[in-house]
């Protein structure tokens, strides 16, 4: 049987190239099909190289995306939480890598102690993780940080913060030994799609559609729609300081969801013991809606 040929659009970053890597390997592991990559910088590279930080992530998904709709690409591969809660129309997620780990890290330069004092600068550029900071480690010394994980990691050991954080699942990704504590993702709840790698296509790409329906799975294509169902309901977006998790188990959904300003914050923390996940959803949003979650969300910073 003849070898397929994929052609495959991601970010030139290390930590991109290495979850793009890790998909590849899983979607060959059994066929023959030879992949071409082609490594893109993006206008979110680019305003990050800038020194900007509060810009749409969008931006790091927009040209990527581009490349599949002018067929350059077959796939795309992209952190998922880069990723706008509404789709493009013509694109579609066609599978989820998940990491074990969603949780972010606390991390001390090397050979520090692995406590957070007064005084330490933490290095950040989520608005979540800073109200997070804020109200679950009565932490304020905070500040942007910009640059891929290396540059972040290397701003840290000269001294720049004495503290940062960062996901736990980039960091695994890029086997990278750090100094750290880990957030408990109970009250530090992560970003929707976080430690997630999504696998994007053309909708109706048979080819592709058929390629990766060895690693797809429905549930957790079902459960990231479920979560932006919230997100979109909010009108919240990348850079919106809320964090979610939705779990489908045997006998029952959960739904928790942080929405945060720099003085308050709202959580919501909902079991749902039948199968109606949609309603489950629905009826989750009109509450958060009632706590003010839409307001908070929208406040002036």
């Amino acid at each position: 049987m003849s070898s397929v040929k994929v052609n495959v659009a991601t970010r030139a970053s290390k930590l991109a190239l290495a979850q793009t890597n890790l998909c590849l390997n899983k979607l060959s592991s059994d066929r023959d099909i030879q992949f071409k990559i082609f490594k893109q910088t993006t206008a979110g590279d680019i305003r990050s190289m800038e020194n900007k930080v509060q810009f749409d992530k969008a931006n790091f998904v927009e040209d990527i995306e581009e490349s599949l709709l002018l067929g350059k690409a077959d796939i795309a591969i992209h952190s998922l939480k880069d990723m706008p809660a509404q789709q493009n129309k013509d694109l579609q997620i066609i599978a989820l890598l998940k990491h074990q780990h969603t949780n972010d890290l606390l991390i001390f330069p090397e050979k520090e102690t692995k406590e957070l004092k007064p005084n330490f600068l933490v290095g950040t550029s989520s608005l979540r993780r800073k109200y997070q900071c804020i109200h679950f480690l009565n932490h304020n010394n905070l500040a942007n940080i910009n640059g891929n994980i290396d540059t972040r990691l290397k701003k840290l050991e000269q001294k720049e913060f004495q503290a940062i954080i960062l996901a736990q699942a980039g960091i695994d990704r890029l086997n990278i030994k750090v100094n750290s504590i880990a957030l408990d993702e109970s009250t530090f709840l992560p970003a929707t799609g976080q430690g997630v790698i999504a696998i994007q296509c053309r909708r109706e790409d048979k080819k592709i559609e058929s390629l990766c329906s060895k690693i797809a799975n429905k549930s957790d294509i079902t459960a990231l729609k479920l979560e932006r169902r919230i997100i979109i309901g909010l009108e919240a977006d990348c850079n919106s300081a809320i964090g979610i998790k939705y779990v489908q188990q045997p006998t029952e959904q959960r739904l928790k969801v942080q929405v945060l300003s720099k003085d308050h914050y709202i959580e919501l923390d909902e079991v749902n013991d039948n199968n109606n996940a949609e309603k489950f959803i629905e009826l989750s949003l009109e509450k958060l809606l009632k706590m003010g979650a839409h307001k908070l969300l929208h406040e002036d910073h």
